[in-house]
C-alpha cells in the first residue's frame, strides 16, 4: 500500500474538565492514567487501533475508559468532562479556537499522526 500522506492527531479534554485541563500546562502522567479515556471498542479492532498505539508510546494503559466508536460522541464526551480522547485534528479544530476543548501536551512531544493509505 502506497501512503498518501499523514493525519494529524490531539490529545484532548473539555475545557469545563478542571482534573486534566491542568495537564495543558503541566504534564502528569499519573493524573492521565487515573483519568477516563474515552475510546473505540476494543473488541472491533484486530490490533491496538490509532489512539492505544499513540497513548503506548506515552507508556500509558488506560485502566478506566468508555467506548464509543463514534468520534462525534467522543468528541462529546470529552467536552462535558467524562475523560480524555485523542482524535484527528481537522475534526476538533473549531472546539479547540472556541475553548470548548483544551490540548494535552506532553514534554519532548512528538507529532501525533498516522498514515492515510
Amino acid at each position: 500500500m502506497r501512503v498518501l500522506g499523514r493525519a494529524g492527531f490531539s490529545r484532548v479534554c473539555g475545557a469545563t474538565n478542571t482534573r486534566l485541563k491542568g495537564l495543558a500546562r503541566r504534564w502528569d502522567l499519573d493524573t492521565l492514567q487515573r483519568s477516563y479515556y474515552i475510546g473505540s471498542r476494543i473488541e472491533d479492532y484486530r490490533r491496538p487501533y490509532p489512539a492505544l498505539h499513540m497513548l503506548s508510546q506515552l507508556g500509558l494503559k488506560p485502566s478506566l475508559f468508555f467506548e464509543a466508536n463514534s468520534l462525534e460522541v467522543q468528541k462529546r464526551m470529552a467536552m462535558e468532562a467524562i475523560g480524555y480522547t485523542i482524535l484527528p485534528k481537522h475534526m476538533i479544530e473549531r472546539e479547540l479556537k472556541e475553548g470548548k476543548l483544551v490540548e494535552l501536551h506532553t514534554p519532548k512531544e512528538k507529532p501525533l499522526t498516522w498514515p492515510v493509505y
